[in-house]
């Protein structure tokens, strides 16, 4: 039995199809910056957010989304809390918060090195965390993505709507970084492992084989689903110890129907790490079945498993074994 690594992961990467323009930060940053970058900190001041260092410090809430602010993390030490009434859906369809710190427009994109948090408030105060990121987003920045909704029993990272959340923003070595960046909050509409369009290194779970993630219905943020339509979902795995077959299925409910490609990593010529194409299959039995399989004799090393599909947005399942 293969024993595989298996990461949900995501990166936003101009080359990649449906890239998303506002992602494009990092590149406009770096254009304007040549030739003027300045020390950490100068000509900077408390932004004014402040005081907002501690719950107590400061009154109302978020109440709205989408939401971007400028902020600055000055003086040294100092800390961005943000308040969030998370508010109702904008549709039925499951969604996830996604919280993101980018880069001040004009400034370098590696001076914003930040670290973030999400608590839920509790008596006014910082809760326990209940996510963490710090350099998921461009250059250094943080990026968190949790479900709204779901169920709590399996989760204890779920949201809901009408809870008041805290945000705390640092920068990673507070005691000489001061620099500015900007805050954003929204809604996107998709399963609990959304962003995952794209991957790089991410968290990663050790499992055996077989797995199977779920999706049960659209509206079920608990398992997969491409949703919205148009939607391409990305999964990362490391396949260890000697040569297995392995046998990759989906299985899509409510009339879906995926398309699955399966690559696998390798270091081109020039040193440069890229996935490269090694099977490809659109349905198991055609014009019957409209989900895929794969079934590969595959070596150690690194792959990841491509799904798209067809037509309005769907639940899947997704096994390996």
């Amino acid at each position: 039995m293969p024993l595989l690594v298996l990461a949900i992961v995501v990166s936003a990467c101009a080359a990649d199809p449906g890239h998303r323009p506002g992602d494009d930060i990092e590149s406009a940053a770096l254009q304007s910056v040549k030739g003027r970058i300045r020390p950490f900190g100068a000509g900077l001041a408390p932004d004014g957010f402040e005081p907002d260092d501690e719950p107590e410090a400061f009154s109302g809430a978020l109440l709205a989304l989408p939401v971007q602010q400028e902020r600055t993390l000055h003086p040294e030490n100092d800390l961005d809390l943000i308040r969030l009434k998370l508010p109702s859906l904008p549709s039925g369809e499951p969604h996830q918060l996604v919280l993101r710190t980018l880069p001040a427009v004009g400034d370098f994109v590696l001076r914003a090195d930040t670290v973030m948090s999400l608590h839920r408030e509790v008596d006014g105060k910082l809760g326990p965390s209940i996510g963490e990121d710090d350099d998921s987003g461009p250059g250094f920045t943080s990026r968190i993505s949790l479900p709204v909704g779901g169920s709590p029993a399996k989760d204890e990272a779920a949201i809901f709507p009408g809870e008041t959340l805290l945000i705390a923003i640092r920068a990673f070595d507070p005691e000489i970084q001061t620099f500015r960046y900007r805050f954003t909050a929204e809604f996107r509409e998709g399963d609990r492992y959304e962003p995952n369009e794209f991957s790089l290194p991410g968290e990663v779970a050790v499992i055996p084989t077989p797995v199977r993630l779920t999706g049960r219905t659209v509206a079920d943020p608990s398992g997969l689903s491409l949703s919205p339509a148009g939607d391409r979902d990305a999964f990362e795995f490391l396949l260890q110890g000697s040569s297995s077959t392995l046998s990759i299925s989906t299985f899509p409910a409510g009339g879906g129907d995926t398309l699955m490609t399966l690559q696998k990593g390798q270091i081109g010529v020039l040193g440069t790490f890229a996935f490269k194409n090694v099977a490809l299959n659109d349905d198991r039995s055609p014009g019957r079945d409209r989900g895929s399989r794969i079934s590969r004799r595959l070596q150690p090393g690194r792959y990841r498993i491509l799904v798209t599909g067809r037509g309005p947005a769907f639940p899947y399942d997704l096994e390996l074994k």
